[in-house]
């Protein structure tokens, strides 16, 4: 039914017809990702690329993850199979906050399930630093990257 270029991450039809040209990519923006139809069912593109190229849809308990957290970025270089717990720290959170009654910046991360702080500084950019730590010594490959101080 389709094509797919793995230099862009575009889905293409083969065939023209209804909803079908095979000059543009196939599907649309959905929400917060792109979205093909499939007879009376959508899928997600990425979910689709990842069964041409891999030949199977992942297991029920996996999920597809955007490496560099941009939901746009189908190529297939930039799509992994995750956990969900995995997929959610592969976010742009700073995972830093100031606190209403210190007036410090507070570094705080989410690790199975529960919240963990990684203390309180005066500088933003020093819990900027602690943050992104953090999250390279706990989430590993799924850490995200730069998010950092501005």
């Amino acid at each position: 039914m389709f094509t797919y270029s793995p230099d862009t991450g575009e889905v293409w039809w083969k065939t023209s017809g209804t909803g079908r040209n095979p000059t543009k990519p196939a599907g649309g923006l959905d929400g917060s990702a792109i979205r093909i139809s499939i007879g009376k069912k959508r899928y997600a593109a990425h979910r689709v690329l990842w069964a041409m190229h891999y030949g199977a849809w992942p297991d029920n308990d996996l999920m597809i993850d955007h490496i560099d957290g941009d939901v746009m970025n189908n190529k297939i270089s930039n799509l992994r199979l995750a956990t969900n717990q995995e997929n959610q720290r592969n976010t742009k959170a700073k995972n830093y906050s100031k606190c209403k009654q210190t007036g410090k910046w507070r570094v705080s991360l989410t690790i199975n399930g529960r919240n963990k702080c990684f203390g309180r500084y005066d500088c933003e950019e020093l819990a900027s630093l602690v943050a992104e730590e953090a999250r390279d010594k706990y989430f590993k490959e799924f850490a995200t990257k730069g998010v950092r101080y501005r």
